[in-house]
């Protein structure tokens, strides 16, 4: 079929009569199931196929809408479907929207947002995918965490200049629950369209852990997702496989904890300390739990940080008792 599709086109000196029998095997080819579960090849076959359909009906109009009735082979109930479609502007939009509704379709998103930015304007595409995640989410086996956070991922990376998308991952961090980001920071499928998108905010993610700057809305939606259910203490868990972010979150939890044990700090204290006390200690009570892989290390980094702080009370008491002795 791929030698076959790849063999047509849009001609406006294309023999009409010949069309027809195009159109038929193209349209036998699209019935395009729910349950089918095409590769990055096929979602371009069908794409192709779309196109060559739309292009044909919009170059030849009436003439070759008129042979198609004629023609023997087409089924009328589908054929009236396209054109239907097409007289109404839908007919590209549709198999978009099908092949998303497929079952290995959002993983090829590259793919159609590639013939999209070509063929369809932007406002379109993002329509496009908010229709497919609206039913989706409506569906009992499908993972409505994993589609709102492709889509937010897709619309965030859609954006023009690297600074908007910047802003774009900034907003995501402070608005956007964690169980979603969680989704993000747990991805590991490097041969997907997400993949590379997902590293990025997870280096956003770990780069404000690290310098105290992440979002407040964060910390406080990591506590409330971790700690109202078991399945959300497991989301949390899961993120601490995470290397980079795990190591990210004890220097972030080990900043707090020096701010808090600094006194020199009481008057004037760190931006760090903006967090709520109750939410970072439930984050490092989760952090030694016998379930987390990064139990032993951020054990020896509060050991280290304890040692720090008894040397400094023990400089400040030595400087305390020379200003005493002076008197």
């Amino acid at each position: 079929m791929d030698d076959f599709l790849s063999q047509l086109d849009i001609n406006p000196n294309a023999n009409l009569d010949e069309l027809p029998k195009q159109f038929a095997s193209v349209m036998l080819f699209m019935q395009i199931d729910r349950h089918i579960e095409p590769n990055a090849n096929e979602i371009r076959m069908f794409l192709r196929a779309a196109l060559f359909l739309h292009g044909n009906l919009e170059i030849h109009g009436q003439t070759l809408e008129q042979k198609l009735k004629e023609y023997q082979q087409i089924k009328k109930t589908e054929l009236n479907s396209i054109l239907t479609k097409f007289h109404d502007g839908s007919l590209l939009d549709d198999v978009c929207e099908r092949l998303l509704m497929t079952e290995t379709g959002p993983n090829h998103i590259l793919e159609i947002q590639t013939f999209c930015n070509d063929f369809l304007d932007p406002i379109r595409y993002l329509n496009i995918l908010r229709r497919a995640q609206d039913i989706r989410c409506k569906e009992s086996n499908i993972d409505e965490i994993a589609a709102e956070a492709k889509f937010l991922i897709t619309t965030t990376f859609q954006l023009k200049t690297p600074r908007d998308i910047d802003t774009a991952i900034k907003r995501l961090l402070d608005n956007v629950n964690f169980d979603t980001l969680a989704w993000i920071i747990n991805f590991n499928e490097p041969n997907t369209y997400f993949f590379m998108k997902c590293l990025i905010i997870q280096k956003e993610i770990c780069s404000g852990l690290e310098h105290g700057l992440i979002s407040e809305n964060f910390i406080a939606s990591m506590y409330e997702v971790s700690s109202q259910d078991e399945t959300g203490l497991s989301t949390y868990i899961k993120c601490l496989q995470n290397k980079y972010f795990a190591n990210s979150l004890m220097v972030f939890c080990i900043n707090y904890l020096t701010a808090i044990g600094n006194r020199s700090l009481e008057v004037d204290k760190p931006d760090i300390m903006k967090h709520d006390l109750l939410h970072v200690s439930f984050l490092i009570a989760g952090m030694l739990s016998s379930k987390s892989e990064c139990r032993v290390e951020f054990h020896k980094k509060l050991a280290a940080m304890s040692e720090e702080l008894k040397l400094n009370d023990t400089s400040n008491l030595q400087i305390f008792n020379k200003e005493q002795n002076l008197r």
